[in-house]
């Protein structure tokens, strides 16, 4: 086993065992009228030019499960997209405005495409939605 995957690892592991007494459930009410709901959230959000989020995002690609931290910062001119692993590890930036987008992996080598699409593609092999996010 290489360092790198020893680290990934171990991490990993470390990670998962800090946060497993943090995990809680949360009770949701029913929303009464949810149509009338997602309409006037969607007229508050509509006025947004400058918003930002952090989580994690998961997901299985070829039969393997993945999971990645995201941190995305938007302003009405450019975006910068942030993915990583358990404390931080193989962080990878992407940055971007309407005329073009830029990837720097977690060597520091960076790459540029016109659309994050097609970038994303290019970069990981397969496609993620981006734009339509």
């Amino acid at each position: 086993m290489s360092l790198h995957k020893f680290l990934k690892c171990t991490s990993l592991i470390i990670a998962l065992s800090l946060t497993a007494g943090c995990a809680t459930r949360i009770a949701l009410k029913p929303i009464a009228q949810p149509k009338t709901a997602w309409h006037h959230n969607q007229q508050q959000l509509h006025h947004l030019t400058r918003w930002s989020f952090s989580g994690v995002v998961g997901g299985v690609y070829h039969h393997k499960p993945f999971n990645a931290n995201v941190t995305w910062k938007q302003t009405p001119h450019d975006y910068q997209l942030t993915l990583s692993g358990p404390l931080s590890i193989g962080q990878t930036t992407i940055r971007g405005n309407d005329k073009s987008v830029y990837l720097t992996d977690y060597h520091g080598k960076v790459y540029q495409a016109k659309k994050i699409d097609d970038l994303m593609e290019h970069w990981m092999g397969w496609q993620v939605p981006v734009m339509g996010m």
